[in-house]
C-alpha cells in the first residue's frame, strides 16, 4: 500500500495551443518496508542521504498527463528520504511536470478548462 500526496507550488505557464500547462510540485510517498524496520527508543526517524535513494525499493507511480518532467535541483538534491523505525518509508521530492490538459474553446468566453493530475503504476 502506498499512499501519495502532492504539493501544488505554482503553475509556471498554461500553453492552450499546445494542450498543455506546466507546473512545480513537491510530490510524496508513503510505504512500509518491514526489512527497513529497527529498534531504538531515542531515534524517531533516520534520514537518508540522497545518494541511498538507489538502494531502497520505491514505487513505479508515474503521472499519467506527464509529457515531460525534471528534479528541481538547482543548488542539491531535492529528495528527502525517511525511515521510521516500524519500516515506513517517507519519500518526498520537487518536481516540474509539463501535462497534457486538452482544451476547448467552443463557447469562448463562457468555457471552463480542467486540468488534471492523475497518478498510475506501471505494474
Amino acid at each position: 500500500l502506498v499512499t501519495v500526496n502532492y504539493l501544488l507550488r505554482s503553475v509556471e505557464s498554461i500553453d492552450d495551443r499546445k494542450g498543455e500547462w506546466t507546473v512545480q510540485l513537491t510530490f510524496r510517498q508513503s510505504w512500509t518496508d518491514e526489512r527497513l524496520q529497527f529498534n531504538h527508543s531515542r531515534i524517531s526517524y533516520l534520514s537518508l542521504p540522497g545518494n541511498y535513494e538507489a538502494r531502497i525499493w520505491k514505487p513505479d507511480t508515474f503521472f499519467k498527463e506527464a509529457r515531460g518532467g525534471r528534479h528541481n535541483q538547482l543548488l542539491q538534491s531535492n529528495h528527502l528520504i525517511r525511515v521510521y523505525p516500524d519500516g515506513t518509508v517517507l519519500y518526498s521530492t520537487h518536481i516540474s511536470l509539463t501535462l497534457s490538459c486538452p482544451m476547448g474553446f467552443r463557447h469562448y468566453p463562457f468555457d471552463r478548462q480542467i486540468c488534471q493530475i492523475s497518478l498510475a503504476s506501471c505494474k
